[in-house]
Order: structure tokens, then C-alpha cells, then sequence
């Protein structure tokens, strides 16, 4: 399920077996990060929701620096234990990550983190760290799909003749850098419809967007819109 889907649930104390039949799913990864000065502590759990029991469980005590090489150990893990056929696309989805710079994504987490509030303060706190993001790494295609998506969202108190361009800007940025990003797209998509008016360039990107991920909740949720 996409981010933004499950993203609701988190800070909240949850039933996992709940959770995944919410969400219609086979299976759920939990998981807590601590951290002590430049070392963090990640534990996680996959649980099958229909019995509870685990599929899989891991702990990992790394260095603050070394987070990307975590999340594509944990993501290869699973997968070895699910014992899932993936093709070469979908396993580089699963196990890729597109920055080699570790602030810079945590930058983005954050900017993520702080854009799901759909708050004007959110949305500011956003940019902020997108655009920091983007400073440490300016080839991070999804730092500037993130600066779009903050642009054009109703939360966003700026006039639409302001923030609308930013975030075309942004977006088209974000394809240049990479054209298989289904948030750009989505991100472009919202513009055209929103605010050009074109109607016909809205729909193709917003099934580009559903041809390059079906469970990407937001494109859905705007094209259906």
C-alpha cells in the first residue's frame, strides 16, 4: 500500500491484525527506531494478519550515516523470506533508493512527515525541509516531487497564481531528473487539471502515474476527483 495510505496509523497504538484488514493486506511491517547520539537501533516485525503470527523479525544497531543501507537490508530480507518472484524493475523498487546522500533523505522523510498534515504550518516546515533536501543532493528527483506536491495542495495558504507555477516548476524538475517517478507525475497532473485547464495533458499524466504504480493512493484519489 502506498505511503500516504498507511500513513494515518502511525503514532497511534494500533492492532496490526486490525490495521490489515483495513487495508485489505496479507501482511504488516512494524517496526521502532531509537537513536543514542550517532547510533540508531531499528527493530521491525512482519506480521500475517490473518493468525498474528510472524513471518519475520529483525534488529539492526547502525550508525546514523549508514540509514539507506538499512532500509535496503530490511527490504531484501523480506523479501527472501516471503520468497516473492520479483523482476528486475520491481525489486530495484523495492531495494533501490534514490539518493546516496543519508541527510538528504532523512530531509525528505521529514518533509513527508510534516506534508501529511495537510496544515499551512505542515506545508511551510514541507518546503523547508524539500528544499534542504535538494540543497544536499540536487539530483534528488523526489525532494523536488515533494516541493511540488506541497504547492499544489488546498492547505497551502499561497493564491493559486503563485504557488500553482512552483509547482510545475518543481514537478517537471523532478521528470527531468527521473521520468518513472509516479509522484511527479501525479504532482503534474494536479496542475494541469487544477489550474491549466488542460484536461487532456491532466489525464495522460495521471495514467502515467497509475501505469507506474496501481496502489499509489494519491493518483486515484486526484483523477477520481
Amino acid at each position: 500500500m502506498a505511503r500516504s495510505t498507511v500513513s494515518r496509523y502511525r503514532g497511534n497504538e494500533i492492532d496490526p491484525q486490525q490495521v490489515g484488514r483495513d487495508l485489505n493486506v496479507r501482511a504488516i511491517l512494524t517496526g521502532k527506531v531509537s537513536q543514542r547520539g550517532d547510533t540508531l537501533t531499528i527493530t521491525m516485525e512482519l506480521m500475517d494478519v490473518r493468525d498474528g503470527s510472524e513471518l519475520w523479525g529483525g534488529r539492526y544497531n547502525r550508525k546514523l550515516a549508514d540509514i539507506l543501507a538499512v532500509q535496503e537490508d530490511i527490504a531484501r530480507e523480506i523479501t527472501d523470506k516471503l520468497r516473492l518472484r520479483l523482476q528486475g524493475k520491481e525489486e530495484e523498487r523495492l531495494t533501490g533508493h534514490p539518493t546516496e546522500n543519508a541527510e538528504a533523505y532523512q530531509l525528505y522523510l521529514k518533509g513527508r512527515y510534516y506534508w501529511n498534515k495537510r496544515t499551512p504550518d505542515g506545508m511551510q516546515k514541507a518546503i523547508g525541509h524539500f528544499q534542504a533536501a535538494i540543497e544536499r543532493d540536487p539530483g534528488y528527483a523526489r525532494a523536488y516531487a515533494g516541493l511540488a506536491d506541497c504547492y499544489d495542495v488546498p492547505a497551502n495558504p499561497l493564491p493559486p497564481r503563485e504557488k500553482m507555477p512552483l509547482a510545475k516548476t518543481a514537478a517537471m524538475k523532478a521528470l527531468q531528473l527521473d521520468d518513472t517517478l509516479v509522484e511527479a507525475h501525479t504532482a503534474l497532473a494536479r496542475v494541469l487539471f487544477a489550474y491549466d485547464w488542460d484536461w487532456r495533458g491532466a489525464e495522460k499524466e495521471f495514467k502515467r502515474a497509475i501505469e507506474l504504480n496501481p496502489h499509489y493512493a494519491l493518483a486515484h484519489q486526484w483523477y477520481g476527483g
